[in-house]
């Protein structure tokens, strides 16, 4: 295991890491319940609804949808809900203990491979982490996963440093072979460790006593999604990337990863086909994050070039974050995958414990390190208070949807959803709308005119207008055109409701 030694916590450190560790899960379950349950969200609750084990597996082993390969969370949920409850607090809080679990680990790590003031800004940046914080308060795997990597992290470098260190190989072994059901992103980063483990320590006996016995433990996994279709299809596990070069999605993955998604244009406005414009809005804070990442960049290359104490350990991480990002990259286009920060949760781990590293030298450059490292902390606390409170950053706001449609309940009103989860409505108390989330464009104004009987005003609500739009090959507005005429819009976070009025009077009209 990590052994710490007592000295590290003699004089303020160990003071001012307990400190910031209250404040890391402070952050974490502030304002926990605020927004609303979301669309991602919802796909959590649809999958761990059963507390029968046998029939969660089988569910996931025959579901075609991403969640396939990520099933050890949801097999985890199903019992968090049963004991905790729906609610938004309930559901996300356990993505918030592991994900201030996630932090502690690293900068437990950080003490002992680099000493105590590494272990302090990688405990700062962690915690202070936009990307780490976002994905806290979400009831989705990542948070989980991101654990799991650390957890690998913590008992690798804890076997490393002390060969006869048998408790932290089993615990890697373990960690790994549980770790892979809750991804197969997990077994890219276990390849990454593999290789850097190679290149930079370089003893292939050792090499082969850590890795064979991981192989073994990866068995039961491997077996596990061998039942899937990736066999013979793995485009399967894939979402739609809609047109967009993968080129975009490395940026957006490097972004995501040191800012968080809420540190330069909102999400929802980059859904849109005007997307470029509104990046071009945020050129100024963009550019401070080029900079501050290009200068992080150049000082982690010189860092890694330089004889020193650490120098294996910073060249580990090194190599690590750079091989497993080329290894998410040839995934992603292998896959045809919709590559966004979630998917590589496994860099951020590294990054964290790689970035401090810049601050090691004694000379000039260790001021200009430390104050590029002080604002990207400051880049990731503004994206913060954008999460917090600014309102164009929030999620889809199926509470306000639901709280809209109700106060707009006529007896010659209905409401339909199109795109979106009617049980998210339901949640919220709209338990009127209609289901037509299986409704082709083409066949949209003739199938709710039929499931609403011909009502005079229809309320139609579209989560993600812009990729219901894309997949149908057409506008909301058009495909309704046909017996309905769009009388107003009212638009919610990465939501919308149209009111339609039909074209022409029915017998409900007499």
């Amino acid at each position: 295991m990590l052994k710490l030694k007592n000295n590290y916590f003699k004089d303020n450190t160990g003071i001012l890491l307990f400190s910031v560790s209250i404040i890391c899960i402070l952050i974490r379950f502030f304002m926990l319940s605020n927004q609303s349950l979301w669309f991602d969200e919802c796909a959590t609750l649809n999958l761990t609804d059963n507390l029968n084990l046998i029939d969660n597996i089988t569910n996931l082993l025959t579901t075609k949808a991403g969640d396939h390969f990520q099933p050890l969370y949801y097999l985890i949920m199903s019992y968090w809900r049963f004991i905790f409850g729906d609610s938004e607090f309930a559901l996300r809080s356990f993505s918030a203990l592991l994900g201030s679990a996630a932090v502690i680990l690293l900068s437990l790590v950080a003490l002992r491979l680099f000493g105590k003031k590494h272990a302090l800004w990688t405990m700062f940046l962690a915690t202070f982490s936009a990307f780490g914080v976002f994905y806290s308060q979400d009831a989705r795997p990542c948070a989980l996963l991101t654990f799991i990597t650390a957890l690998q992290i913590y008992f690798f470098t804890g076997a490393l440093c002390d060969k006869h260190d048998n408790v932290s190989r089993w615990g890697f072994w373990i960690t790994t072979m549980i770790g892979l059901f809750g991804s197969i992103f997990i077994g890219i980063f276990a390849i990454g460790l593999s290789i850097s483990h190679f290149i930079i320590y370089r003893n292939w006996k050792k090499w082969l006593r850590w890795w064979i016995p991981t192989s073994i433990f990866a068995l039961p996994s491997v077996l596990f999604y061998y039942s899937s279709e990736l066999i013979t299809d793995p485009t399967l596990i894939h979402t739609v990337r809609y047109g967009f070069p993968i080129i975009q999605n490395v940026f957006f993955v490097l972004y995501g990863i040191l800012v968080g998604q809420t540190y330069g244009p909102p999400i929802n406005s980059l859904h849109t086909y005007n997307r470029w414009t509104v990046v071009f809005n945020y050129l100024p804070e963009l550019f401070i994050l080029l900079i501050a990442g290009f200068i992080i960049a150049v000082l982690l290359v010189k860092i890694n070039t330089k004889k020193s104490e650490n120098q294996p350990h910073s060249q580990f991480f090194f190599s690590l974050l750079l091989i497993s990002f080329v290894l998410a990259l040839l995934f992603a286009l292998a896959t045809n995958l919709n590559w966004l920060p979630r998917h590589s949760f496994y860099l951020w781990p590294p990054l964290a414990l790689l970035i401090p590293t810049i601050c090691r030298s004694r000379n000039k450059r260790n001021f200009y390190a430390k104050a590029v490292l002080t604002i990207l902390i400051f880049l990731n606390i503004y994206s913060l208070y954008n999460y917090f409170f600014n309102e164009n950053y929030r999620k889809d706001d199926y509470r306000a949807v639901a709280q809209y449609i109700i106060s707009q309940s006529e007896p010659d009103n209905a409401s339909v959803i199109v795109a979106g989860f009617r049980r998210l409505l339901v949640n919220y108390g709209d338990t009127k709308t209609l289901d037509c989330t299986g409704i082709k464009g083409k066949h949209l104004a003739k199938e709710i005119s039929k499931l609403t009987q011909n009502y005079r005003t229809v309320l139609v609500i579209v989560n993600n207008v812009f990729f219901w739009q894309t997949m149908e090959k057409t506008t909301v507005e058009k495909a309704m055109s046909e017996l309905y005429v769009l009388d107003s819009t009212f638009s919610f976070p990465n939501m919308i409701v149209y009111r339609f009025n039909r074209k022409l009077p029915t017998i409900n009209d007499f």
